[in-house]
């Protein structure tokens, strides 16, 4: 049984009569010491630019939800484990179609200026994320949203209503990453981000760092336990893991893997290691250039030695997978044949489509571990068929002003989500980021309906043949599911793996501790 399998039926069980999972601290305690209070946590983080943000609007990278999981709160969350648990709300309950969601809020809440949370703001948030003049990453997840039937019941208490049944919202708003609802108040400005989270708004200098305090009102009692949390940027991977060793950080997001027995090994640090569904792909552009034709997308996936990659780029710590993500779905097409390595077939199929010889270039950027060492391996794999692959790596903030999104051949990253989560963010045609801006009729007709159909095993049946059709046709590239790797001083406790893919333990920094 998968982890999705477990999560869904036992949530669905238990919420029957909009009953909700009781609020558990998971990983809290989990390393077996008391949290002591004090001191400043600092965390290294991948990546950054001048094109930060801290709007609740959207988050572009993982340095984006890192400062956004802690400024603010969600509706629901993940556990560690993957099982949805409450966040600012006690009981999302739907209607017997699903086309009507009731959210009830728990009492006592506060923002950051001392104004207590009310089903106004939540109101506020969807309308924000959701406005056509300016939509939020999350935008897409909720275009079947009556955004003139939100109805605030009461103070505590606000109705949504779905142009047509809508099964999948208790999993949205339990996502924490990049398209996260992350509730603001109905006064907010995202030059002064006021939110719920368990760290309060200090400082902030795009693609440098960013400094907060704890909120001694935070609502989850007695967290966070630090008293400042900081959040350093960093350009290479060798400058963060230098600082954690030097002592100028105390944690560091998203380890290389060729350094991860080091820090294993070493008693003054801790290896973090979280099996998950994240995948870092290659995208292919289906409507343009080589790639338009589907004989050369599939030679390229031909010419892939996934074992190879998960051995020398995830140093092992990794799994093959099979060109389709969200592996933890119930849906997941795993009775499809495992593509291998096939080098007299791609070249029959360039020859075939008249692209013997195919030259193309990899645009790449070190905005996630190992895009970089993943874009360099797969040029030696494609000249084994001929194939003249060259990379072009650049920096993060040209990366996604100049190329993400418009490249023919390119990288990406995403954490371990639900098939239907997923490409809400990355496949539909109102998706924000449609990497190979993919479209197919078949396959859009199938996946509608899913999000239609309240009955979990027929969706998930329809998300086998949505994956069977994006087996064929699409153009991903993916050949792995990565662990993701961090590292942590080892007087930092509270942080735990998480199946989420998304570095020590989602950013939840209100659960950790300075144990000196």
């Amino acid at each position: 049984m998968s982890i999705n399998t477990l999560t869904r039926r036992t949530f669905l069980a238990t919420t029957a009569a909009g009953l909700i999972l009781p609020y558990a601290s998971a990983g809290s305690r989990a390393q077996g010491s008391e949290p002591r209070r004090g001191g400043r946590l600092r965390v290294g983080l991948n990546g950054g630019s001048a094109r930060d943000s801290l709007d609740a609007k959207g988050a572009l990278t993982e340095a984006d939800i890192a400062r956004q999981n802690n400024l603010y709160d969600m509706l629901l969350h993940l556990s560690p484990d993957y099982v949805i648990e409450p966040g600012l709300a006690e009981t999302v309950e739907p209607s017997e179609d699903a086309s009507e969601w009731t959210i009830h809020l728990r009492s006592g809440v506060e923002f950051h200026n001392g104004k207590s949370l009310t089903a106004r703001d939540v109101a506020h948030t969807f309308a924000y994320i959701t406005d056509p003049a300016a939509p939020g990453a999350a935008a897409s997840r909720f275009t079947e949203l009556d955004r003139d039937a939100i109805e605030v019941v009461d103070d505590l208490t606000l109705r949504l209503r779905f142009k047509q049944p809508f099964a999948v919202l208790r999993d949205l708003l339990a996502d924490s990453g990049t398209a996260a609802v992350r509730v603001v108040p109905e006064d907010y400005d995202p030059a002064a981000p006021v939110g719920t989270g368990p760290f309060v708004y200090d400082s902030f200098e795009p693609g440098v760092r960013s400094l907060y305090r704890a909120n001694r009102n935070y609502w989850r009692e007695g967290q966070p336990y630090v008293d400042e949390l900081e959040l350093i940027n960093f350009t290479d991977d060798a400058g963060r893991v230098n600082a954690l060793l030097s002592g100028q950080i105390d944690a560091l997001a998203g380890l290389p893997a060729n350094q991860a027995r080091l820090i294993d090994a070493h008693p003054q640090f801790k290896l973090i290691n979280s099996e998950t569904g994240a995948w870092n792909p290659f995208t292919m552009r289906v409507d343009e250039g080589p790639f338009a034709d589907v004989r050369v997308r599939t030679a390229m996936k031909l010419l892939v030695n996934r074992q190879q990659m998960v051995d020398q780029v995830l140093a092992g710590y990794g799994a093959v997978a099979n060109d389709l993500f969200a592996r933890y779905d119930p849906g997941y097409a795993s009775h499809l044949p495992q593509r291998e390595v096939d080098i007299e077939q791609a070249r029959f199929l360039l020859r075939e489509a008249g692209a013997e010889g195919l030259t193309a270039e990899i645009v790449t950027s070190p905005v996630s571990i190992g895009l970089v060492p993943s874009a360099e391996a797969l040029v030696g794999q494609a000249a084994l068929a001929g194939v003249n692959l060259s990379v072009r790596q650049v920096e993060p903030s040209t990366f996604f002003s100049n190329h993400f999104l418009s490249s023919p051949l390119s990288q990406t990253y995403w954490g371990g989500r639900n098939y239907l989560i997923q490409i809400a963010d990355s496949m539909l045609p109102t998706a924000p980021y449609n990497e190979t801006h993919w479209s197919n009729e078949r396959w859009l007709a199938i996946v509608t309906e899913a999000y239609a159909t309240g009955d979990d095993a027929l969706r998930a049946e329809m998300v086998t043949e949505a994956q069977e059709i994006e087996y064929e046709l699409g153009g991903y590239i993916n050949w792995g599911f990565y662990n993701k790797l961090d590292a942590v001083s080892s007087r930092v406790e509270g942080i735990v793996p998480d199946r989420t893919g998304i570095s020590l333990t989602s950013y939840a920094f209100r659960r950790a501790w300075l144990s000196s």
